[in-house]
C-alpha cells in the first residue's frame, strides 16, 4: 500500500485509525510511530508530551522542545485491514523504524 500524503503537523487534520506514522523534522530526523486514535488526536498528544517536557519517548521530546514541531510533517505509511489489528501495527511499526534506522539516527528511543 503506498504512503498517504505527508503534511505539515499544523494542518493535519486526518481522522485516519489504526496507522503506523513517520514524523520529519525540518532536519530529516524521523520518528515512527503507531495510534489506534485518530492521527489528529496522536498529534495532539505529542504536543502535549512536548509541552509538558516529559512522557514516552524522552528523545522525541527533548529534540522537539529545541525545534519547532509545527514544522515537522506527518505521512500515514501503513493502514492494517482486518484480522489482529494492533499487532499488525506493532509488527509494522517495528520494521518501519528498522528501515529508517530511527533508533540511531532519528527520534525513537525503543523498539
Amino acid at each position: 500500500m503506498p504512503p498517504y500524503s505527508c503534511v505539515p503537523i499544523k494542518s493535519c487534520r486526518s481522522d485516519l485509525k489504526n496507522v503506523v506514522y513517520l514524523i520529519v523534522s525540518t532536519r530529516g530526523k524521523k520518528y515512527v510511530g503507531i495510534t489506534t486514535r485518530t492521527l489528529k488526536h496522536r498529534m495532539g498528544q505529542h504536543r502535549e508530551a512536548i509541552r509538558a517536557g516529559h512522557g514516552d519517548g524522552q528523545k522525541f521530546i527533548d529534540y522537539y522542545r529545541r525545534n519547532n514541531f509545527e514544522k515537522a510533517t506527518v505521512q500515514v505509511l501503513y493502514k492494517p485491514r482486518g484480522g489482529k489489528v494492533s499487532q499488525k501495527l506493532r509488527q509494522k511499526e517495528v520494521e518501519y523504524i528498522q528501515e529508517y534506522d530511527s533508533m540511531r539516527n532519528g527520534l525513537n528511543s525503543k523498539l
